[in-house]
């Protein structure tokens, strides 16, 4: 099975006159599940120091149940080590996503709108 694991997009800042670079790394279980997603704006992040960490980074972490279901997502803003946004996902019986609940680090967030029923 093939997975995209890497990219990288070529971004022009409004009113910037040069592109930077910004790699995008994925990750998966051995199911071929999402695991993680890292954005490292401007390509920078390997410099260390908090200069370097703004707020168009982020590394997102996913799990999920055993029958397969996303039960959340992490999201570190800024590549800091701190979890800033945790959304967590409830489903029925018949595996159907029931609700989604987001919070920050700041408290909690506004309710997403519910799943398209198709």
């Amino acid at each position: 099975m093939r997975r995209k694991v890497s990219d990288t997009e070529h971004v022009l800042d409004v009113g910037e006159t040069t592109f930077s670079d910004t790699p995008i790394t994925w990750g998966y279980d051995n199911v071929s599940r999402l695991t993680c997603e890292t954005y490292d704006y401007g390509n920078d992040d390997a410099l260390g120091g908090s200069t370097h960490l703004t707020v168009d980074d982020y590394t997102s972490a996913y799990a999920y149940d055993a029958t397969g279901n996303r039960t959340s997502k992490v999201t570190d803003q800024k590549n800091d080590g701190s979890a800033d946004q945790t959304i967590s996902y409830v489903y029925d019986d018949d595996n159907e996503l029931n609700t989604e609940t987001a919070t920050s680090s700041t408290g909690a967030l506004p309710t997403p709108n519910p799943p398209l029923l198709l």
